[in-house]
């Protein structure tokens, strides 16, 4: 009972964490985040940038993304799960976590290697046909 009444806490506290983080940098953050970091790759041999390009053109970078945002909402669900808590407010907090105003702000390459513009539209598309789907659950 104890260690579940810590951990609680301990989420309690990374969260709000987060929110101030956000909320205090949120205007310096405006735009800065979302920047194309792939330069042109070298003449010589292989680097890895090339591979880089190429992922970010595939479909390998949606299906990266996709392996992510799952894996990664499915530990915050379990997580929330121990708390009681039910695993969709895992999943929004997860969600919120891989999002700009916290992963795009606290590691921004990553966020532009993993999110590039080039690839939302894409994921973007993907995520409007899954609520398509998920309204007509709901309504069945």
């Amino acid at each position: 009972m104890k260690k579940s009444l810590y951990f609680y806490i301990l989420l309690l506290i990374i969260a709000f964490m987060a929110v101030w983080l956000s909320f205090s940098n949120g205007s310096a953050m405006e735009g800065n985040f979302i920047k194309t970091t792939i330069q042109p790759a070298s003449e010589g041999g292989t680097d890895f940038r090339q591979f880089t390009d190429k992922l970010s053109a595939s479909p390998g970078m949606l299906i990266l993304q996709l392996i992510v945002i799952m894996v990664f909402a499915r530990i915050m669900g379990y997580l929330f799960q121990l708390l009681n808590q039910p695993i969709v407010v895992g999943e929004i907090i997860a969600g919120l976590i891989l999002g700009p105003s916290l992963l795009g702000a606290l590691f921004p390459n990553t966020f532009n290697f993993l999110f590039s513009p080039q690839s939302l539209d894409v994921l973007q598309q993907l995520s409007q046909l899954g609520l398509i789907f998920f309204m007509f659950i709901i309504g069945m």
